[in-house]
């Protein structure tokens, strides 16, 4: 440096005495002195850079042991005992002990530690990675505390935010401390929590300072205090969704006593946990109940030994639930003539596993453009229905089950509606007509339903409805010689070709009729439609305006149908006019009908999307109609 300050001295004094420019010599000591400074200043750069990312993750694991510390040391600290959840228990007390506390953020997740501490009651703390709290498919790790002989609930806590459920990284382990004992095994506790962002550990540990004696030993007479186990062996009722559940405290211990002398006090549910229902007291080892009202259910069981030393344990015997009934549909005759054929329909097949079917509710729809507004609510468990002369086509009928318990279940099925007068040329309409007949072979008719030449093709299809809205058809039972298969996937979902079993994404939630046509290799062809029901939330429709006195909107694929609903109103009038339902097409369009509040008032008016029978409906946002529309 001062060697280049030098030489800038001597270029200022040659410029103040009219001369101009460095010399050779002065430029190169100029360079070199540069290069000496710049190059270590470069590489230092280069380092830091390298670094960052490296600091990063040391900051991430930094903040998040931070976090965990505050609350993991001191629990362990005072802890009396503590077991690592690594194997089978560490004696008959920790298989109750271990049981989750009811309603903390870490219920039913992978547990990772349990702690035992005197804190005016038996107090347990439990460490376990289960879902974040905010709803994400992320894991966190929790924190509880509760009671533990009850299972009590005194706080939760979610103590990391995000968290790798790698059980060979996120882990908790007792180690061999330096005093001796019985849970000499368990006097150092360790976590060790994987972080996401983080390529290495929080790692915490910490040693127990508590006495473990200090927890069941009565402090005034020295005496052990006893073990309470529960143990649970559950039946099923059948056709019913209760349990029998029998409850045994043959295995609870008396560490400074005789076994055989302990006394024992039952708390029964008898109902389930949170519903307010009274608890039954009874003395006796073992107690048979029988749970049948829906919920989970949780018994405490109190030991006492001929010194009065007691001790409680809880656990939760049973969760009754209701399996959900079937339903079935018998449909005669099918297909069916308009005009001319009366429907007959039957949900007799229908059955509940664990229950009585109380209800049957039937829905008949048309999905032809022609039968825009049919809709058909009928009930029982059997019905009929005249199909008026108009309805030939496709008609969907739905038919909806409940138990005796609340439990629904939907089935469908399409019945072929034949045009009793077709016009020429158009005779075959019947979707499951096995194609055209020589005119001059008479042809067996042979039994009902069995096509009338009997080496015609026969479709036969059917549907596995499977994630992401990937459904499998199957066409394995179809029959004939040579055939292929095409596919017609329902409106707006496409069509396709292959073999008998074919995978199709839908492009919505939502219900189509599919349609397979079996072609043999004469060229007779037959056909079978499926109706497809993927269940979601429906998308509302876009685009909706008024073009010549109509309202009109886009489609959406998986429409069931559409429902239009009109509000009128002026100073004197407010009207509404609602279920105005739109079969589902490529082009759906409604009429509107006149002002029901006069010339003058405003009109708006909305679509909205039912993609399933009974399902919610997705609505558009409103939009003005012009009055003389609606005149």
């Amino acid at each position: 440096m001062t060697s280049l300050s030098a030489a800038l001295r001597r270029h200022r004094s040659r410029s103040s005495q009219g001369e101009s420019g460095f010399t050779l010599i002065e430029v190169l000591l100029v360079v070199g002195i540069t290069g000496l400074l710049v190059g270590p200043l470069l590489a230092w750069t280069v380092l830091v850079m390298r670094q960052q990312p490296v600091e990063q993750d040391g900051m991430v694991r930094t903040a998040q042991a931070g976090l965990l510390r505050t609350h993991f040391t001191p629990d362990v600290t005072s802890a009396g005992e503590a077991d690592d959840y690594d194997g089978g228990p560490a004696d008959d007390r920790w298989e109750t002990w271990r049981q989750e506390c009811i309603g903390g953020g870490g219920e039913d997740g992978r547990q990772l530690l349990v702690l035992l501490a005197q804190r005016g009651g038996l107090v347990k703390t439990i460490y376990s990675v289960a879902p974040a709290r905010d709803g994400s498919d992320d894991l966190a790790l929790w924190r509880d505390r509760c009671a533990a002989d009850t299972g009590e609930l005194i706080d939760t806590t979610q103590v990391v935010e995000r968290v790798v459920d790698d059980p060979d990284r996120t882990v908790g382990e007792c180690h061999e401390g330096r005093q001796s004992g019985d849970d000499a095994a368990c006097r150092r506790v360790s976590l060790r929590v994987a972080v996401p962002g983080s390529a290495d550990l929080v790692e915490l540990s910490a040693i127990r300072r508590a006495d473990a004696r200090s927890l069941d030993r009565d402090a005034g007479t020295g005496n052990i205090l006893p073990i309470a186990v529960i143990d649970v062996e559950r039946t099923e009722v059948p056709a019913s969704p209760a349990i029998e559940v029998r409850l045994s405290g043959a295995r609870s211990t008396d560490p400074d006593g005789d076994d055989a002398d302990l006394t024992f006090r039952w708390e029964l549910p008898t109902g389930p946990e949170g519903s307010g229902s009274p608890v039954e007291l009874r003395d006796g080892v073992e107690h048979t109940i029988v749970l049948s009202e829906l919920g989970t259910y949780v018994a405490r069981l109190t030991v006492t030994d001929p010194d009065g030393g007691t001790s409680s344990t809880y656990r939760r015997i049973a969760t009754v639930t209701n399996q959900p009934p079937t339903a079935r549909i018998e449909a005669t005759p099918t297909p069916v003539v308009a005009g001319e054929s009366v429907l007959l329909l039957s949900g007799a097949a229908s059955s509940d596993p664990d229950g009585q079917v109380t209800g049957h509710e039937w829905r008949i729809y048309s999905d032809l453009d022609g039968a825009e507004g049919l809709e058909l609510l009928l009930s029982g468990v059997t019905a009929q229905w005249a199909v008026p002369e108009w309805a030939f086509g496709n008609l969907v009928v739905e038919l909806t089950v409940t138990d005796d318990r609340g439990g629904r279940h939907t089935d469908a099925a399409i019945v072929p509606v034949l045009d009793p007068d077709p016009p020429p040329g158009d005779e075959d309409v019947d979707p499951n007509d096995p194609g055209p007949v020589d005119p001059g072979d008479p042809g067996d008719p042979g039994e009902p339903g069995e096509p009338d030449d009997p080496g015609a093709p026969v479709a036969a299809v059917q549907v596995q409805v499977g994630a992401a809205r990937q459904v499998t058809f199957d066409a394995s039972g179809s029959s004939g010689v040579g055939l292929t298969y095409e596919w017609n996937f329902g409106l707006l979902a496409g069509s396709g070709t292959g073999g008998p079993v074919i995978t199709h994404t839908y492009p919505a939630i939502g219900t189509y009729t599919a349609r397979l046509t079996v072609r043999d290799a004469e060229g007779r062809t037959a056909t079978r439609s499926a109706l497809v029901v993927i269940p979601g939330t429906p998308l509302a429709p876009t685009g909706v305006r008024v073009e010549n006195g109509a309202l009109v909107w886009n489609p959406r694929p998986g429409a069931r149908r559409y429902m239009v609903e009109l509000e009128s109103s002026s100073n004197s009038c407010a009207r509404s006019i609602t279920g105005l339902a739109t079969a589902a097409s490529e082009e759906p369009r409604r009429a509107l009908p006149p002002n029901p509040c006069g010339a003058g008032s405003s009109v708006r008016a909305r679509v909205g999307t039912e993609a399933t029978a009974g399902g919610a409906i997705a609505w558009s946002a409103w939009i003005d109609v012009p009055n003389e529309v609606t005149k």
